[in-house]
Order: C-alpha cells, then structure tokens, then sequence
C-alpha cells in the first residue's frame, strides 16, 4: 500500500491498495477504468495531478508538493504497472 499525502496545503491524501487509486474525500478508481493519470510542472515550478477515468470522469488541479513530487512520479508508474497487468477474472 502506498499512502502520500500531495500537499500541506490542500490536504490531499493519495493511497494505492490492491488495484484501486483513491483521493480521500474525492474519488475512488479501480486500475481498469483509469484512462489517464498526470503529473504536470507549470513554468513556476508547481506541480499538479490529474486523473481521468471512464465515462468522462475527471480530476484536474490536484495541488502537489516538491517533496511529494517523487513519490507521485513512482505511484503514477505502479499504477501504470498494474494496468498493464490486470486481467478480469
């Protein structure tokens, strides 16, 4: 399992558990019906994740900091690992 907490100032709280992604208070995504996830670094040097899903779901924004940065970046590729390997039974 893996639990980030993205910013100090927005108190967003990441976890990765058994093939689903949540964002407490937010949104809750099994691997499948995950279409997108990204990292993004504006000009400022500030960094955002966004998640897309199925059926037009989507999260922009989410505010993440510099020390949070690797972390996501290493989540965002465990994510992207159990896409790639996840078969329904």
């Amino acid at each position: 399992m893996t639990t980030i907490r993205l910013s100090k100032k927005e108190l967003g709280v990441l976890s990765f558990k058994d093939n689903v992604l949540e964002l407490f208070g937010s949104w809750r995504y099994h691997v499948s019906q995950i279409t997108k996830l990204e990292l993004k670094t504006d000009k400022k040097g500030n960094h955002t994740l966004d998640m897309y899903a199925e059926g037009d779901n989507y999260d922009l924004g989410n505010v993440v900091d510099e020390d949070a940065f690797p972390k996501v970046s290493q989540l965002i590729t465990d994510v992207q690992k159990a896409q790639a390997e996840f078969k329904f039974d």
